[in-house]
């Protein structure tokens, strides 16, 4: 019965709390082992001693604050009146206007614009602790300053004026908790706009500089294409890429010297001996077997019909490489280097009197009637003074002029004519086409038969020696199809084939030119980027450092409201401060 009271006594004295508690040695002891079975067997009730003081684990625990809420929480528990924004308005307007009249000290003019990142931040970043902070700073300024005081009056006001400035801002902020509703504000306002805006800019800033630098690699590689591809063709014409037009001109030099070079390989013995098989071949089948190798006659009169240009080369002697090509006389040359002065020496020669003094002076007289006279008709009047003869000179040029004319004549390069190249080139097709067919006909044996009447010089010719005749006919006709006279020729004519030439390599350098110009204005974008993401991480950084700075200082004062407890603020702002 009595275990049965003392049972009922102890459930009376316990409640169900959400931890369990150890109880006291006191209570222990008088409730005796009771209690222990009672414990054993209830694990969720506690004792209660009713000597002791009433503590709860809960009193204990950290209060955690959403940042999203923590106005809400403020409000809710009488920290900050309902209508605290008016009050929050008006500091704000004070603040505004006392951050722009700053007492004339360094450091504080330095702290301000720390805290705002270099005017970086907004100036709602500049929160109660920054101005509280502000308010020591100029304290101690003013009292390293022998011409200000920091001492205050009766109403524990500061004398001087800034001082009182300050600490009556500090003093409204703290009154009332209005700096508690300020940094919930601040806090939600940098994790839910700020920092994510932050971190949207940035990393909008580095896509672009990851699209910039792979338009740049492509870039570069086409640029490098486009110089390759431009020295490619400046190597193919010889030329430097300086000057193209002058260098292209400059070249026209080169186009006689390769010309009688292939008129030269025409006149080689082999030429020659291939077109005469050709021909004697053409007067068998012609002819039948009366045709000999001794049948001069009927040989040079079918050359004459049908390789008319060849003969023509055959029989021209090649001309001289010196002689200028591009229109251009002999007579440039000579008249710069024959000018005649004789003019000074008619003047030295006369004497000055007809004693024959030792000292020969110069009569200026006949030069004036020289340059008095107007034209032939005094001259050949043999009037007072004897003047020059300019139609002399006249004549000797003309006669030189058309002397050069002949040479030039004389010395043509036949085949800088295209109508003579084309009739040339077509002659040279014809003979190679008559050795391609005599080449396939030697490879039949069945057609052996058919030259058995025919002369010993065409019946006995071997495979080799058509080969030859063959090859000896290809060189000339590759040297007409060669790049390097096709330009040349195009160069000399100066017609749409050099202005084809012309246009090639300025549009290529054109191109590489406003590729290098992109390229560039991608670099200087690139630079602009790097530096705004340089600004933007800076920015990024210091807003961390002071968001984390005013939640650390709000939880330690609302710590102290709470007698110490723990505070917390919770939520997605802990992630966006890492």
């Amino acid at each position: 019965m009595a275990d049965n009271v003392l049972l009922w006594e102890v459930e009376v004295r316990c409640e169900r709390l959400d931890s369990v508690l150890g109880c006291c040695e006191s209570c222990l002891c008088l409730c005796g082992p009771a209690v222990g079975i009672f414990f054993l067997h209830f694990s969720s009730f506690h004792c209660v001693c009713a000597r002791t003081p009433r503590t709860t684990m809960t009193s204990m625990l950290p209060i955690d604050i959403h940042y999203k809420k923590m106005l809400g929480w403020l409000i809710d528990r009488g920290k900050i009146s309902q209508g605290y924004n008016k009050q929050y308005a008006a500091i704000r307007t004070r603040l505004a206007d006392a951050l722009k009249s700053l007492p004339p000290y360094e450091t504080l003019a330095a702290y301000v614009k720390q805290a705002l990142n270099n005017d970086t931040l907004p100036v709602e970043n500049f929160h109660y602790f920054h101005a509280k902070r502000l308010l020591e700073l100029c304290v101690q300024a003013v009292d390293s300053d022998p011409s200000k005081t920091t001492g205050k009056n009766l109403f524990n006001s500061y004398k001087d004026p800034d001082l009182a400035k300050w600490d009556s801002i500090v003093y409204d902020y703290e009154r009332d908790n209005i700096y508690l509703g300020e940094a919930a504000r601040i806090l939600n306002a940098n994790a839910e706009y700020e920092i994510p805006a932050i971190k949207d800019m940035l990393t909008q800033v580095e896509k672009r500089i990851g699209d910039i630098d792979r338009r740049q690699a492509e870039y570069d590689k086409s640029i490098k294409d486009s110089h390759a591809s431009l020295q490619r063709k400046c190597a193919g014409l010889k030329i430097e890429g300086k000057s193209y037009r002058s260098e292209l001109i400059a070249r026209s030099v080169e186009l006689r010297p390769l010309l009688n070079r292939i008129h030269r390989d025409v006149q080689l013995p082999a030429v020659q001996k291939a077109l005469d098989f050709l021909l004697a071949f053409a007067l068998f089948q012609n002819c039948g077997e009366s045709t000999s190798e001794s049948d001069s006659t009927d040989s040079a009169a079918l050359r004459n019909d049908r390789f008319p240009h060849l003969l023509k080369l055959f029989d021209t002697p090649v001309p001289e490489d010196n002689v200028v090509v591009m229109g251009q006389t002999a007579m440039d040359e000579t008249a710069a280097d024959e000018i005649d002065w004789g003019m000074l020496d008619v003047a030295s020669a006369e004497p000055s009197s007809a004693n024959g003094d030792a000292g020969v002076e110069i009569d200026w007289s006949a030069m004036l009637e020289v340059e008095s006279t107007p034209g032939p008709d005094q001259s050949e009047g043999g009037g007072g003074g004897e003047a020059i003869d300019w139609s002399s000179m006249l004549e000797v040029a003309e006669d030189s002029t058309a002397g050069d004319t002949a040479d030039s004549t004389k010395e043509e390069v036949l085949l800088l004519s295209s109508a003579t190249r084309r009739a040339v080139m077509n002659e040279l097709m014809e003979v190679r086409s008559f050795f391609q067919h005599r080449l396939y006909e030697m490879a039949d044996d069945t057609n052996a038969q058919s030259l058995a009447k025919a002369p010993s010089f065409i019946s006995m010719e071997t495979v080799e020696g058509v080969t030859a005749h063959f090859d000896a006919i290809q060189v000339i006709i590759d040297a007409f199809n060669r790049t390097e006279l096709q330009q040349l020729l195009a160069i000399h004519t100066g017609g749409g084939g050099f202005d084809r030439i012309l246009n090639s390599l300025q549009s290529e350098d054109l191109h590489c030119s406003k590729l290098g110009k992109l390229a560039n204005k991608l670099s200087n974008e690139r630079s602009e980027l790097s530096s705004k993401t340089r600004s933007l991480r800076e920015k990024l950084s210091k807003i961390r450092e002071s968001t984390i700075d005013l939640k650390t200082k709000v939880e330690s004062s609302l710590s102290s409201q709470y007698d110490g407890r723990a505070i917390k603020i919770v939520g997605e702002i802990n992630t966006l401060l890492k």
